[in-house]
This record gives structure tokens, sequence and C-alpha cells, in this order.
């Protein structure tokens, strides 16, 4: 799967969403326990955007119809079998990398990024 930049890490405010769209996915990028997280970016229930959804430490609910959703997991708090995909996001030199699931790999990202040795700190 390609990584992206999808952002620059001052674009992503705490509490706050931010939509992006990929070839892969259409994310929303959350501040969760101090990291980044994305998920896609549309609720279960009633297809709005969840980057528009209030935030609760790890938790996102549907500015729309109230849904909850684990930033971490993507998986709907009442029914934890519903889940939205989670896509894995980085930090390198002041911008959000995010890995989607389509699309071709950019050729500005980082180059350990692309190595896991590199990305797991070993």
């Amino acid at each position: 799967m390609p990584w992206y930049r999808v952002a620059c890490c001052h674009e992503l405010p705490t509490g706050e969403g931010l939509r992006v769209e990929t070839p892969g996915a259409d994310l929303a990028i959350f501040w969760a326990d101090g990291r980044p997280v994305a998920i896609d970016d549309m609720c279960l229930r009633c297809c709005a955007s969840l980057a528009s959804g209030t935030v609760n430490g790890s938790r996102v609910a549907c500015w729309k119809c109230g849904w909850e959703y684990d930033l971490f997991t993507g998986a709907f708090t009442a029914i934890p079998a519903l889940r939205l995909d989670v896509y894995e996001v980085e930090i390198a030199d002041g911008y959000l990398y995010a890995m989607t699931n389509a699309g071709p790999e950019v050729p500005d990202a980082p180059p350990w990024i692309s190595d896991p040795q590199r990305a797991s700190g070993e």
C-alpha cells in the first residue's frame, strides 16, 4: 500500500478533524492521545463526514447522527463489529503521511517511511 503526504502538521488542530482525499480513500485525520490517526471519512449510518465530528479523547462522534467511533480501531462504539478502515499515519519533516489502499506511491515520501526497520525504530 502506498504512502501519501496528506497535510502539514500545523494544518491539523488539536480537537478537530481534517478531511483529506487520496486516490485510495477519503480520510478523516485527528490527533488522539498525542499522535495522528486516520479513519474512513464517512459515517456508516448517515454518510456524513466524520472530520466535522466532535472529538472526545480517542473517539469521534458524527456531527449529523451522533454515532461514535473509536479512532484507533474504527469500531462503532455501540456495535464493535461495525467498523471503519483505519490507516497508518507517520510524521516526517513536519508533514503527515498516510498509508492508503490504492494508487501510486508519492515520489517525495521520506525514504525511511517505506523502510519497516527504520519506521519501527529498530
